[in-house]
């Protein structure tokens, strides 16, 4: 989201704007960090193609990737915070040749369903969103490249992958990750959910921004102001 990069980028110490291939770069120090802060956009082409670029452009030692998603059982509610055990990609479908959905190929020729998150900083993760007042927990986040707003989408999704969050980026920065061999995590702050109460996005998005931020800075030594 553009208010989260925002807020964050406010705190940068000695902020340097790089441009590449179209994608946005703040280089800078956000507390005990030095950090390159970017919006990848929507989707998990454009999440890939931004993780890549920063992985080759400034090897970075980890990389932490936040934002929203739909919640996929009951008792989860609005504003409550994920942090990534590992990631899927629900929407890879090989059902009609036999292979496991979510199954990813890689070039190597190993394959994976479940991409695991980093232990340790998601770990440190978990504690800051909790030291931030968040309804926290592990989970595992389900990322596809479509929209998922029905009851029967979500509990199809919960039902193959015994997963507890829907966007769609996540499991893509993690395959990037993976096949580089950088440790990755995944915060997400839940719009909805099963039997939660509805949120219009207008009155979600701020709020769940200025989350995310303080996750981020909390984990980095500061506060936001």
């Amino acid at each position: 989201m553009e208010r989260e990069v925002t807020l964050l980028r406010s705190h940068l110490e000695n902020p340097v704007e790089k441009k590449i291939l179209g994608v946005t770069f703040y280089e800078g120090r956000l507390g005990k960090f030095e950090v390159a802060l970017v919006r990848c956009g929507v989707g998990k082409v454009n999440a890939a193609i931004c993780t890549t670029l920063l992985i080759e452009h400034f090897a970075p030692e980890c990389v932490i990737n936040t934002g929203s998603c739909g919640g996929l059982h009951s008792g989860m509610s609005v504003f409550d915070v994920i942090v990534a055990n590992d990631a899927v990609e629900h929407d890879l479908d090989y059902d009609e040749i036999g292979d496991p959905r979510g199954a990813i190929f890689f070039p190597d020729g190993t394959s994976e369903i479940f991409m695991p998150a980093d232990k340790e900083l998601s770990e440190k993760l978990l504690l800051s969103a909790k030291n931030c007042g968040c309804n926290a927990y592990s989970g595992r986040i389900a990322s596809g490249d479509r929209f998922v707003y029905s009851e029967k989408d979500r509990e199809e999704i919960h039902s193959w992958f015994d997963a507890d969050g829907c966007e769609m980026e996540g499991a893509a920065v993690a395959q990037v990750c993976t096949v580089a061999g950088v440790p990755f995590a995944i915060v997400r702050c839940v719009s909805d959910g099963i039997g939660a109460t509805k949120v219009s996005y207008y009155d979600f998005v701020e709020p769940a921004s200025v989350i995310s931020a303080k996750i981020i800075a909390d984990f980095a030594g500061i506060s936001l102001t």
